[in-house]
């Protein structure tokens, strides 16, 4: 028992004082269990996303974290057995200079083709993400990748794709796409870090799920591109240059080698290490398309700036790029761009030459000049055309948001454009490869002489490079690449036009 004494107001206002009293420690209890639940979420992973390395049994895993933690760990096992312990890879990590909070990244070693593991990431004991699956590549020859350039992020463009490619391409987790390629410019925040963590907290949709690789672009801060992306190699910080260098890279899946160039943050002039890499990747990705033992069969280039381009955007392609490095990409199938907010695809084109045909969708043959497709087309605010006039290499050109489905194995390619609003498909580009690799002994080519006496053919003299020849008197042209001269070889009785000049039997 307590005996107060004192008059009334001094009795009240002893209790008035004790109840403050109680309020405050009360208020200060819930105010430290509030810090103490936000902490605990700093060390929660968030933005985790897949890529790539160079190494076809591996995946690399990235994620963020408010504040650092004492290891970087990612546990992955089959999804198949799901009794099965988790394997345990411990990653590393680092601050971000620019922004706050820390970078993590891993890799899950050894994995097994075509398969879907399940995956988190985290700290021990307790901050983990949630659970994660996704699929490894097969071993046969087939690709399939999504492609799309220049996003943005509200209130400069949106990510209103992520939603869609979600829905469509990410809806099964047995066909998610081998890899999401972005060609640049992905969120426009011009030293936004608000901008820039809403962005990779939207793109972690698909990015969990599927390799997501970038280029850099003229509107992406290297920093961010440097620190918060881990591609098979990594940009390092030039102390001398006061700048970051290194945003190229290689590798490869399946059927497809894929090499990434650097537009807007690395030299590319003859002599420049980028110029002397890239040289070295086509070579040696043409060796492989020439070899019958290797799955390789085309050559896909991704970068950021256009060589070729008839959009008002910027300043219809990137002339000194093109006379630079344009020689090099002969043996190149496919080349890739964003920076223009618009689709638009080349016929075959080298040196400002095209070669078209009656059809600017299939060919029946691989063609022997790389076709140019622009696809700016993330969502950011569209651009328009130069001129009305298409110039004479420009074979398909529309505006639109939307993004690109490729597909290839050893004997096909196929890129199709698909409209984000409608998913309607605006356009396709197919064709087949008949490539001339070195043929195993037992299959040798026929000799020249041999196909003529087994042809009741006539003779053609044309330009040094290739021969061709009908086989069976059939209709369609076939190629076979020879070191020192070019023939045409036609059934006998048949006129034909090759390259819009008209051959008549001798």
């Amino acid at each position: 028992s307590v005996l107060v004494v004192g008059t009334c107001e001094e009795i009240f206002g002893t209790m008035v004082r004790a109840v403050e009293l109680i309020l405050v420690v009360l208020l200060g209890a819930c105010v430290s269990a509030l810090q103490d639940g936000e902490n605990e979420g700093n060390y929660v992973p968030r933005q985790v996303y897949l890529s790539l390395s160079q190494v076809s049994d591996e995946m690399q895993v990235t994620w963020y974290t408010a504040d650092p933690t004492q290891e970087s760990v990612v546990l992955f096992r089959l999804a198949s057995d799901p009794q099965a312990p988790f394997r345990r890879q411990v990653g590393r990590s680092y601050p971000l200079n620019y922004g706050s909070g820390h970078i993590h990244s891993a890799t899950m070693t050894g994995l097994v083709g075509n398969a879907e593991y399940e995956y988190r990431v985290g700290c021990d004991p307790a901050y983990f993400s949630g659970l994660n699956t996704f699929h490894t590549r097969s071993p046969g020859p087939e690709v399939r990748i999504v492609v799309f350039g220049d996003m943005g992020t509200p209130p400069r463009g949106n990510t209103r794709l992520f939603d869609v490619l979600e829905e469509t391409e990410f809806r099964n987790p047995h066909s998610y796409p081998d890899m999401v390629f972005h060609l640049g410019d992905l969120m426009y925040p011009f030293g936004n870090q608000g901008m820039i963590m809403n962005w990779f907290d939207r793109m972690q949709n698909l990015g969990k799920s599927a390799p997501y690789m970038v280029a850099a672009g003229n509107r992406d801060e290297p920093p961010i591109i440097a620190e918060r992306f881990n591609m098979p190699s990594r940009p390092t910080y030039s102390s001398a240059m006061g700048s970051w260098e290194g945003f190229y890279y290689s590798f490869t899946i399946n059927s497809v080698a894929f090499i990434c160039i650097s537009t807007n943050f690395d030299k590319y002039d003859p002599g420049t290490p980028q110029y002397t890499w890239l040289e070295r990747e086509i070579r040696n990705a043409k060796a492989r398309m020439e070899d019958p033992n290797d799955d390789v069969t085309w050559i896909v280039l991704f970068g950021h700036t256009p060589l070729y381009s008839s959009s008002d955007g910027h300043n219809q392609g990137n002339a000194e790029l093109r006379e630079a490095i344009e020689h090099l990409l002969e043996p190149v199938t496919l080349c890739m761009w964003g920076d223009d907010h618009v689709y638009e695809r080349s016929w075959p084109v080298m040196n400002d030459i095209p070669d078209t045909s009656s059809d600017a969708s299939r060919f029946d043959e691989r063609p022997a000049k790389p076709i140019h497709i622009t696809a700016g087309t993330g969502g950011i605010d569209n651009d328009g055309w130069a001129s009305d006039v298409e110039p004479r290499w420009s074979a398909v050109r529309f505006v639109d948001t939307g993004y690109i489905r490729i597909e290839a194995d050893k004997e096909t390619f196929s890129a199709r454009f698909l409209s984000r609003d409608s998913l309607a498909e605006r356009v396709r580009t197919t064709f087949a490869s008949h490539l001339q690799r070195t043929p195993p002994p037992s299959q040798k080519v026929p000799s020249q002489k041999a196909l003529l006496s087994r042809l009741d053919i006539g003779l053609f003299r044309d330009s040094p490079r290739y021969f061709f020849y009908r086989p069976q008197h059939s209709i369609s042209s076939y190629f076979r690449r020879v070191d020192s001269c070019r023939f045409l070889f036609f059934a006998k009785g048949e006129n034909t036009s090759i390259n819009n000049e008209r051959y008549n039997k001798k």
